[in-house]
């Protein structure tokens, strides 16, 4: 095969000829998301980690079980205690920034997937190709709009990481019933008033599902986006490979599983976890 009957050729091609031309858009872009990340960062980091410790065992209490919450209290000390309390927040707060845009972008366009055909038939094939394209291939597109740096790894992430929160947003709202539609269309309700009155609150546990994957997601592309400068634990994981240190490899490692179980928990509640990759595979 020719160069020039490359499909990557002419993605790159694509790829400089934005980068050219919008160079300022993704300028702007970047200190947006720079300085949103920051605020949240400063966020988690004012208050002594003790604090942060105590809301975080309040919270796992009331929305899982008591011993769930001792667990999230002392893997959350221990992650204080060997001094990795600011990655482990630095880390969160990448998450929380492309989690919240993931939920900005995903939840739209899960409406207007259910809503349309069209829309539903273009998005398919896009969101086959995010989920199923290997992780690594986003860091170079994202590398080149927006620079080494947390801004391209959140945009990396948020490429990786929204499939999910589209599918099961649409998936919820196409299985509501139709006679719950017909009801409130017979009550005179209009398409805006039926989407928030009766399909997203029957969708929500859907579209709650589709969160906490985004959220999941993120986490695990967070760490890879450590190979572009992102800070927070994916930089002590990759200087643990680059020096061969068993004990910063284990203890960084240690620290991303326990905000993964305490953000899965909390994020499902008192309910059991449940894969649900076939769900989000067999939405489309």
């Amino acid at each position: 095969m020719s160069k020039a009957a490359s499909l990557g050729t002419w993605f790159e091609r694509g790829i400089e000829a934005l980068s050219k031309h919008y160079d300022e858009s993704f300028t702007g872009l970047t200190h947006a998301i720079d300085s949103f990340t920051y605020f949240i960062e400063s966020l988690l980091l004012s208050p002594p980690s003790w604090v942060f410790i105590t809301l975080i065992t309040i919270l796992g209490f009331m929305r899982v079980s008591l011993q769930f919450s001792l667990f999230t209290a002392l893997a959350l000390s221990y992650i204080s205690y060997i001094d990795l309390w600011k990655p482990t927040m630095q880390t969160l707060s990448l998450i929380m920034t492309a989690s919240f845009i993931c939920c900005l972008i995903g939840i739209p366009l899960g409406i207007l997937a259910a809503r349309s055909k069209t829309a539903k038939y273009i998005l398919r094939p896009v969101l086959d190709i995010m989920q199923t394209m290997p992780s690594f291939i986003f860091l170079i597109p994202a590398v080149i709009f927006f620079g080494i740096g947390s801004t391209a790894g959140i945009i990396a992430t948020i490429i990786f990481a929204l499939p999910p929160i589209i599918r099961l947003t649409s998936l919820g709202l196409e299985s509501v019933p139709k006679s719950l539609k017909e009801a409130g269309r017979a009550f005179g309700m209009t398409h805006f008033q039926a989407l928030f009155k009766i399909e997203i609150p029957h969708a929500y546990a859907s579209i709650l599902m589709g969160v906490n994957q985004t959220i999941l997601m993120s986490l695990s592309m967070v760490i890879i986006a450590s190979m572009i400068g992102a800070e927070g634990l994916g930089t002590i994981v990759l200087e643990s490979i680059q020096t061969l240190n068993i004990a910063k490899g284990f203890d960084s490692g240690f620290s991303i599983v326990i905000i993964a179980i305490t953000i899965d928990r909390i994020s499902q509640g008192r309910k059991n976890s449940t894969n649900t990759s076939t769900a989000v595979r067999g939405s489309a």
